[in-house]
């Protein structure tokens, strides 16, 4: 029993040493995950940031391609994928449209074949943005089309959440916040839902840049922050850390800019540059400025930025520089001019669904209206009136088309929208059906397991009853046959004294009576030889005679006892 208990001692302790190492393990897994989170190897991980540095440089092709060598030696098919993103963002950066396109199917062949799915759509999206690019707004929304009908037909989560951002892309283009935040809010549940592994920061930085257009800086900064606590790379980081930081500064908390103005120092190793390349940065610096009261600084910078693409922009900092200036009159008049510009934009909005050309055309028409009308404003006055006029019904009937397309464009993305919700639903309940089924089945197998245990506890059980009857008898006998030898010894050693007092009796005895017998025969051996040496002359032939018979009879005596007396003391 006390061996059983030992045994299990040791098994015990053996079962914590090994928690304690899969403890240790998984700590060091999960550090290494968080310093690596494409999980590939982390040789290749170090190449790929090196090669992702130049990536704007012909350099950053040679390094991908070392990347991609590398991961195929190591066999690590995530890191091929990877390394083949580098030559796309290169390409789309040089404009180079046939090595793109070559860059983006290689990419797709590849994430095809080994099965990251993400990377076939990560071409997609650069596809799209390419198209863009080239002011190919009809052939984008084309491509998004049919990239939509193969998702459904292969219902992937991937494919509907890239459609989607897609979609939200468009919809920014249009000057269409509000429906583009929907589409990013319902790529970002799609993926919050279903694909896990996804880098989710990119789309709450999305859904905050989509709520900057529309002056909601409370959902920008609160997007922004979720974005920049989800990023898991120092890339990703950086690109959110602009976001809270411009929100929070037009919010006027200040504490909370400079919080994530010093994580940005922290995350790049250095101050926010007012010369650098990247606008973002430059606007961190000024607003940093800004705060500082640095005024002719922040001006400086501000005066540097690109006014196209950028004016609304530099139209806010202009604003927020003259607040804290604390010249009233003119940060009133950039605000009129901002709101003036946003209502501008959007009443040229249009639909990029296919009707481009037809509106650029009712543009140009209007235009040559708008000549015709001013010249026969010069002819009179009573006909420009009427022209005006008609000019007014004309612009309100263009508004009312571009509103009705605005609408029908709205009820498209609400129909895809509710099909991708009723499709995500379908997958849920499937989903919960087959964890009902798992339960199930693990709740068997722990029944089982149960049962086994509680057999195997009885079996013990009896096994140890058993044992220990077996051992109790087996010990009484053992008590039992011990007082028997105890007996028996006893018996031996009282048989072995008598005998031995009983020899040395008969030793003391046989010696008492060798003495004893001898003296008394010697006695008469000397007296009958007396007794015939005395009556010798008396009667010569009888005395002779009893003489020698006596002496041949004492002799016969002696030798007999002498006989017994060596056979005693020889058998003693």
């Amino acid at each position: 029993m006390k061996t059983l208990l030992n045994n299990i001692s040791a098994g015990i302790g053996f079962i914590r040493r090994l928690l304690l190492i899969a403890a240790v393990m998984f700590c060091v897994c999960h550090l290494q995950a968080q310093n690596n989170p494409y999980k590939i190897n982390d040789q290749l991980y170090r190449m790929y940031l090196d090669a992702y540095n130049y990536r704007t440089k012909p350099e950053g092709i040679a390094k991908a391609r070392a990347v991609y060598d590398r991961a195929v030696e190591l066999g690590d098919r995530k890191a091929q994928c990877i390394a083949l993103t580098i030559p796309v963002i290169y390409y789309a950066m040089t404009v180079d449209a046939d090595k793109f396109e070559h860059a983006v199917k290689a990419l797709q062949d590849k994430a095809r074949a080994t099965g990251y799915e993400q990377y076939y759509y990560y071409g997609v999206t650069s596809r799209v943005n390419m198209l863009i690019n080239q002011h190919r707004v009809p052939d984008a929304f084309d491509y998004i089309s049919r990239i939509e009908a193969d998702a459904d037909k292969h219902n992937s989560m991937y494919g509907r959440y890239t459609v989607l951002n897609s979609l939200g892309q468009l919809h920014l283009l249009n000057n269409n916040q509000s429906l583009a935040v929907r589409c990013y809010e319902s790529a970002l549940k799609i993926g919050e839902e279903y694909l896990r592994g996804q880098d989710m920061a990119p789309q709450y930085r999305k859904i905050s840049e989509c709520y900057e257009n529309l002056y909601d800086y409370e959902r920008m900064l609160s997007f922004g922050e979720r974005g920049f606590a989800l990023a898991k790379s120092p890339i990703s980081k950086l690109r959110a850390v602009r976001g809270v930081c411009y929100a929070a500064f037009m919010l006027g908390r200040y504490d909370t800019f400079l919080k994530y103005y010093d994580s940005y120092r922290q995350l790049s190793g250095h101050s926010a540059d007012p010369k650098s390349p990247s606008l973002h940065e430059r606007e961190i610096a000024i607003l940093k400025f800004i705060h500082d009261r640095k005024f002719d600084e922040a001006e400086a910078v501000i005066n540097s930025l690109p006014s196209k693409g950028y004016a609304v922009h530099i139209h806010q900092l202009r604003a927020e520089l003259s607040r804290f200036r604390g010249d009233n009159a003119r940060y009133a008049q950039l605000l009129r001019e901002l709101y003036r510009g946003r209502l501008k934009d959007s009443l040229y909005t249009f639909d990029y669904a296919g009707l481009g050309s037809r509106i650029t055309n009712q543009i140009l028409e209007m235009e040559n209206q708008k000549l015709a009308l001013d010249h026969q404003r010069l002819v009179n006055d009573h006909q420009r009136m009427e022209l005006h006029h008609t000019n007014l019904k004309l612009a309100n009937t263009r508004l009312s088309l571009t509103n009705a397309d605005l609408e029908l464009q709205r009820t498209r993305s609400d129909s895809k929208i509710m099909r991708y919700n009723y499709s995500n639903k379908q997958l849920e309940a499937a989903r919960l059906r087959s964890s009902l089924e798992a339960q199930r089945a693990r709740q068997r197998t722990g029944d089982i397991i149960i049962v086994a245990i509680v057999v195997m506890i009885v079996v013990v059980a009896v096994v140890l009853t058993i044992f220990i009857r077996f051992h109790s008898r087996i010990m009484r006998r053992l008590r039992a046959a011990n007082a028997e030898l105890t007996r028996s010894n006893q018996e031996l050693v009282e048989t072995k004294e008598r005998a031995e007092a009983a020899s040395h009796a008969k030793t003391t005895f046989i010696n008492n009576m060798g003495d004893d017998i001898r003296e008394p025969l010697l006695n008469v051996v000397r007296y009958a030889s007396a007794i015939a040496d005395a009556e010798k002359d008396t009667e010569k032939t009888n005395l002779e005679d009893n003489r020698l018979k006596v002496m041949e009879n004492t002799n016969r005596m002696l030798a007999i006892v002498d006989n017994v007396l060596k056979k005693a003391q020889t058998a003693v």
